[in-house]
């Protein structure tokens, strides 16, 4: 903290000096020597004048710096302050909870997130016709897992017969997919499948093609619970984003120009 301080004190530092040099260092060199009971005398050659410059500067330079350093902790304290009131503020958008099971998380990201509308009308502008949920569903799970293998979204799984979560490791997912199959219950359900290729029965079990990959996916089938921070996840495919909101309003022109099913269009729309 105290070389971020010097870091910060230093910045500009020499360029303020320079430009204001002839007003707050000639100044501080004037009180400084009639403190000190000398009498300020006007350089008489250039060899004086130049060096009385560069003491003006070292002073403006010294003066600078020294206010810099002295303001870093208030700085500091305003931005940690503004940070918080911003964290404070913000609500979520379309995830209810602090924390939100991972399937549930994908589900709502299809339907509601600037991402899933402008896939939606991408599809819907170029095929002429919707994209079917599961294939909706499909292609988020892959876009997903990516950012869960990247690191920049963190899973936390709950082992079977436990209460506390751990964070599970961004490697753990390297040989396993997330697929959503019907669910009675809940419409759609996620479930965790390996790498390389499996079946899935009619009554949920899956077949893997890979015994390596099924040996590694079998850890995270242990866990009876996945949550993501709701934040973070909306974070990455919020509400409203502008570049993907135009892009989806202009693939609705476009499939309002082919004179589509309206109701369709309007899907993407909201």
């Amino acid at each position: 903290m105290f070389f971020e301080a010097i870091k910060y004190a230093a910045k500009s530092s020499f360029s303020r000096a320079s430009a204001w040099a002839p007003l707050p260092g000639a100044l501080i060199v004037w009180l400084v020597l009639r403190l000190m009971g000398y009498q300020i005398m006007a350089p008489e050659t250039w060899e004086q004048g130049i060096a009385a410059s560069l003491l003006c500067a070292a002073a403006a330079w010294l003066i600078i710096f020294v206010g810099r350093l002295l303001y870093w902790p208030y700085r500091e304290l305003r931005i940690a302050r503004r940070r918080l009131a911003r964290a404070l503020s913000r609500s979520l958008a379309y995830l209810s909870n602090r924390d939100s099971e991972l399937g549930w998380a994908i589900n709502q990201m299809v339907r509601r997130s600037a991402w899933g509308r402008w896939y939606s009308a991408q599809n819907l502008a170029t095929s002429g016709v919707p994209i079917h949920e599961d294939s909706l569903l499909s292609i988020a799970s892959s876009v997903v897992i990516e950012k869960i293998i990247d690191g920049e979204l963190e899973v936390r799984g709950r082992q079977l017969g436990k209460i506390e979560y751990e964070t599970i490791p961004r490697t753990d997912w390297r040989s396993s997919a997330l697929h959503f199959v019907k669910d009675p219950r809940t419409l759609w359900k996620m479930i965790i499948i390996p790498r390389g290729g499996a079946e899935i029965t009619p009554e949920g079990t899956v077949i893997a093609h890979n015994a390596v990959a099924a040996q590694r996916n079998a850890r995270l089938c242990n866990y009876d619970s996945l949550i993501v921070d709701s934040y973070q996840f909306e974070n990455l495919w919020p509400e409203k984003d502008e570049p993907a909101d135009k892009l989806r309003r202009r693939f609705l022109r476009a499939a309002r120009r082919r004179c589509l099913d309206q109701t369709e269009i309007q899907r993407p729309s909201s």
